[in-house]
């Protein structure tokens, strides 16, 4: 409806406007309302659980090797809610990217972009205790993806977005 894709008879989808006209898009939206920044939340987490689910189906040995090293960062990086957020944001676009769904990292990124300030407050608020948690729950996933369980994958993503607040 806004232009953004194309349907090419014949050919599939074409993207034809780029990813920062969206996010334009989106941060007009949440400027407009900030209850709007629920419903962006929302709409990410119902993308991020199939997402998991593909990832699981489609990663690369290469991005389950990222996804495992970005878990370790994070334990490393514990002190630095600055850092984990960072690291976070790249947890998940990482999954986006190994859903082998061009489209779908086009559309994520924005999403995820708009709640970046959400990502930093939810590692500022986190304790030793539920910090450890998050941490079990991006490795468990991780696992999942690597051994190919989309089943396991979806719902871990479920638990950890329910969990976290995303």
């Amino acid at each position: 409806a806004q232009g953004f894709v194309t349907a090419v008879q014949g050919g599939g989808t074409r993207i034809t406007a780029a990813a920062d006209q969206l996010d334009s898009a989106l941060a007009r939206l949440v400027r407009s309302n900030r209850n709007n920044l629920h419903d962006l939340a929302e709409v990410r987490a119902n993308l991020e659980v199939w997402a998991a689910r593909r990832a699981a189906e489609r990663a690369t040995p290469e991005q389950q090797i990222e996804l495992q090293q970005l878990c370790r960062e994070m334990r490393q990086q514990a002190d630095s809610a600055q850092t984990l957020a960072e690291l976070d944001l790249r947890f998940h676009l990482l999954l986006a990217d190994a859903t082998q769904n061009q489209l779908f990292r086009i559309l994520l990124t924005p999403l995820i972009e708009q709640l970046q300030g959400h990502f930093l407050s939810m590692w500022e608020g986190y304790g030793s205790r539920p910090l450890e948690r998050v941490f079990r729950q991006h490795e468990a996933l991780a696992d999942a993806i690597q051994n190919g369980n989309p089943e396991k994958a979806r719902k871990l993503m479920s638990k950890h977005l329910a969990y976290s607040g995303e």
